[in-house]
Formats: structure tokens, C-alpha cells, sequence
């Protein structure tokens, strides 16, 4: 059960120092970081639209090679930018569209069979390899420009623009809320395990481990709902109204708008070619 704690804790210890370390790109004197956030959400959002709507590999391609471009133009490593959008693209996008590559679910042309018994046979088709291409691509671009608004955005920023944008109020007070204090929560659940673990001697067996862990899952529950009445309270007490205040000017800068006419400019062109290229191609 050491191994249990150990995990636990060197992994709510990562995840806050990923968290920091993601946050000092926004820092940076980059493109993107400089780019008002309003403007940086509506523009990439428009890319995003544009990518979903897009059919064919090289249109997907462009899309991903211009994520990497306003990676590089906001000087965020692409050795950090590129893992952390791939890793989870082929590990769980791919395992989902791995069946549409089959003979059973995509008919075509085959390229080569997987199994035969007597007239039944599961095979790879050509077709089903470029559906799931596509597929991949797509979730690879869209994901790409999301993680730039993350990377290139401070939090309070981004909450501020959403709130500007007309976002459901609950819906951006919930997210400010559950990102400002899950790295509370996370902070807890590090002192409680690493006091747990500084009691324990020797090896502890798994079952009577359990007995003791469970009250600490318990215990942290209910310091959750406690924290929240009094994080409320607090709230109300500095004059709260329901609403987010900012004392930031709202001014937004020639750059940005620039940067949010030339996005959205290129991604109802792109939009634009991709239906003409469609309809070439359905007509004789």
C-alpha cells in the first residue's frame, strides 16, 4: 500500500507543478501571448469550426502545420507542444476508430486479411484506413489550436474573456471556481497521505491498509463540502454579487483585431475550398 501513497502523492505533486510550468508560456513574449483574449478565443474558435468541417487529409494537414507555426510564433517549445497534443491523439482517438478500419464496418477495397474462416473473412480496408486518417487528423488539429488557447492564456484572462463573450455566468463561475480550488483539494489530499505515511512502519497488508485509507477518502469529502459554505460565505462577505468583476481595461489592440480578422478570414476560405473541392468532386 506504500506504492498506493507514493503514487498518489508524486502524481498530485506533478500535476501542480504541469500545471505551473504550462503557465509560465503564458508569460512569454510571444504571438499568441500578446493577443488580446477575446479576440484569441474567437479566432481559434473559427479555426476549430473550420478544422471539424474539413474532409480531406491535406486541408487537416494545413490546419495542424499552422498550429505548429503559432506554437513556434509564441515561443512554446514544439518539443513540448507536439507530445503533449499526439500523446493522447493515437492512444485514445485511435483505439476508438480502430473498427472502422475493418472490412465488417468500412466496405472497400482490401488490403490485407486479418482473418478467414471458410467464406467469412475480417480484413483491412483501404477505405476504412482513410476514414480513421481523417478522423485522427481532425481530433489532432481541433485539439491543437485548444491546447494554444490554454498554453498562451493566464487563467484569469481566459475566465475574464469567456465572461466578456457572453458565456452562461454558472458556466464560467463553475469553471473558475473548480480550477481555483482543485489545487486545494490536491494540497489536502498530499498532507493527508504524506501524514499517513510518516505514521507507518515496516509493511502494512493490503485489506487492513484499506480500512485505513477509506476514512481518509471520507474525511476529504467532507472538508470538500464543509470548504464550500465557507469559500461561499467569504465570497459574500467581499461584496459578491453573482457576477465576476475585473478592473482591467477592456480596450482591445490593433493587433488583436488584425489577428482575429486574418483567422477568421482564413477559416471561412478554408471552409469555402473544402465545399468546392466536395462539390467537384459529386459533379460528372
Amino acid at each position: 500500500m506504500s506504492k498506493f501513497i507514493d503514487k498518489t502523492l508524486s502524481n498530485a505533486i506533478g500535476y501542480i507543478q504541469q500545471s505551473i510550468y504550462s503557465e509560465k508560456y503564458a508569460k512569454r513574449n510571444g504571438l499568441l501571448q500578446g493577443i488580446d483574449g477575446r479576440a484569441k478565443i474567437i479566432a481559434l474558435l473559427f479555426l476549430i469550426i473550420s478544422a471539424v468541417y474539413a474532409k480531406t487529409i491535406d486541408m487537416l494537414l494545413f490546419f495542424i502545420v499552422l498550429s505548429m507555426i503559432l506554437a513556434a510564433a509564441s515561443k512554446i517549445p514544439l518539443s513540448f507542444f507536439i507530445p503533449r497534443v499526439w500523446f493522447f491523439v493515437p492512444l485514445f482517438t485511435g483505439i476508438i476508430v480502430l473498427p472502422a478500419t475493418l472490412n465488417v464496418v468500412t466496405p472497400g477495397k482490401e488490403i490485407f486479411t486479418l482473418m478467414a474462416i471458410k467464406s467469412w473473412h475480417l480484413s483491412v480496408t483501404k477505405e476504412g484506413i482513410h476514414a480513421a486518417a481523417i478522423l485522427i487528423a481532425r481530433v489532432a488539429a481541433t485539439s491543437s489550436f485548444a491546447i494554444l488557447i490554454t498554453l498562451t492564456t493566464r487563467w484569469n484572462d481566459a475566465v475574464e474573456s469567456m465572461h466578456d463573450l457572453k458565456f452562461p455566468k454558472v458556466f464560467v463561475l463553475v469553471l473558475s471556481m473548480s480550477y481555483r480550488y482543485i489545487f486545494l483539494l490536491l494540497d489536502m489530499v498530499k498532507n493527508m497521505l504524506l501524514s499517513r505515511k510518516s505514521r507507518v512502519m515496516g509493511k502494512e497488508k493490503s485489506m487492513g491498509s484499506w480500512k485505513l485509507y477509506s476514512p481518509i477518502i471520507a474525511s476529504l469529502f467532507m472538508k470538500a463540502f464543509s470548504l464550500n459554505g465557507k469559500v461561499y460565505h467569504a465570497m459574500l462577505a467581499r461584496g459578491f454579487g453573482n457576477e465576476p468583476q475585473s478592473m482591467k481595461k477592456k480596450s482591445i489592440s490593433i493587433k488583436s483585431v488584425l489577428f482575429l480578422l486574418l483567422c477568421t478570414s482564413l477559416a471561412i476560405a478554408m471552409l469555402i475550398c473544402e465545399r468546392q473541392e466536395v462539390v467537384q468532386c459529386l459533379l460528372p
